[in-house]
């Protein structure tokens, strides 16, 4: 099929803007991308987060020229580049396997990329000392890439892609081989690389937690469509969906008949409905203010919070978290809970 760019009479022209429009893209009978359409603003952070299969990485292959979409366009800077191959783009991309060069030192590997691209080999040393300082990095040009730790490597194949000065840097579950202490290193890292460049961003990722503790602007997928995209306060406190309740962080959807659904109408009139475990509060079954009733199946103690699976007449206990200098309620302990109407979001029927 051949791609036929969408008009789009108010394109944003700055450099790392990016628009797509009615993107899709198709495997025989099965759609990997159907009709997404999203622009994201110069210099975000923007992290595409779904579960296995749903069409983020294929996406993310689209944007960087890597994969031929079926339908629609895609937008840098205001220009169409929907027809130009990889190398032509303003993009740059870090692979999930990295691709690093073991032949070539750290400084080799940075600069093959600003190799035929007209620079001096002045201007190439003085590039690649300057992205060496940028990832922290700058005693580590001569070493070999099998001399560098997990966390180094991946700030050699960030400075590489930013060699070529990218308006845009798609990032493909880069951090996804480290351990979990590395990771959470590397996402500050990440996220302040992304600050100081002023580079647009956008991060493929199947973790929540990575999602909300680096992006602006989150996208989450869902069948090869967006289920909903806003900043990670407005996806968290206002999801749309019971997917998206229930893929973003805790949540407890609730749904059909029960007593603290009846509660639930009477604050919130939907017939589904999510409800935050830090949003509920747990007093004494006598107290005036407890809603409704249940019994502490378990209390498990983190020290700052306390996670407590609450029976409450629902098909699956009810999660509540809460700070962890109150009392802890006991295993068996019957329990009131307390719902703020202003802190529940009603949903459409659970799907």
């Amino acid at each position: 099929m051949t791609v036929k760019p969408v008009s789009a009479p108010e394109l944003t022209t700055a450099p790392g803007a990016v628009e797509l429009a009615a993107l899709g893209k198709r495997y025989g009978d099965a759609a990997a991308v159907d009709d997404v359409t999203l622009s994201f603003a110069s210099g975000s952070f923007v992290a595409i987060l779904g579960p296995s299969g749903c069409g983020k990485s294929t996406l993310l292959g689209m944007i960087g020229g890597f994969v031929p979409p079926d339908t629609g366009d895609i937008r840098i800077g205001g220009r169409s580049v929907v027809a130009m191959p990889p190398e032509r783009r303003p993009t740059a991309m870090v692979f999930q396997t990295l691709a690093l060069f073991p032949h070539l030192s750290t400084a080799g590997n940075i600069a093959f990329g600003m190799r035929g691209r007209g620079l001096s080999r002045a201007q190439v040393r003085a590039r690649t000392a300057e992205l060496l300082e940028l990832v922290q990095l700058p005693e580590f040009g001569k070493r070999r890439i099998s001399q560098l730790s997990g966390g180094q490597r991946q700030r050699v194949a960030i400075a590489r892609a930013l060699a070529v000065e990218p308006a845009v840097l798609l990032l493909d579950e880069p951090l996804s081989a480290l351990d979990a202490q590395m990771r959470r290193s590397m996402q500050l890292e990440l996220r302040a690389i992304q600050q100081r460049t002023g580079t647009t961003f956008v991060y493929v990722t199947h973790d929540q937690h990575e999602a909300m503790s680096m992006a602006d602007r989150i996208v989450i997928m869902r069948s090869g469509r967006v289920e909903q995209h806003g900043s990670p306060q407005e996806i968290y406190t206002r999801p749309e969906t019971p997917f998206v309740a229930g893929f973003l962080g805790d949540a407890n959807v609730v749904s059909g008949d029960s007593d603290l659904a009846a509660v639930l109408r009477r604050l919130v009139p939907a017939d589904c409905w999510a409800v935050r475990p830090e949003h509920v509060q747990l007093v004494d079954p006598g107290d005036p203010r407890a809603q409704v009733s249940g019994t502490v199946a378990r209390a498990t103690f983190y020290g700052q919070t306390v996670r407590y699976e609450v029976t409450a007449g629902l098909p699956d206990p009810l999660v509540v978290v809460r700070p962890g200098d109150e009392p802890v309620r006991a295993d068996g302990e019957r329990v009131g809970l307390v719902l703020d109407a202003e802190r529940i979001t009603g949903l459409p029927g659970a799907s």
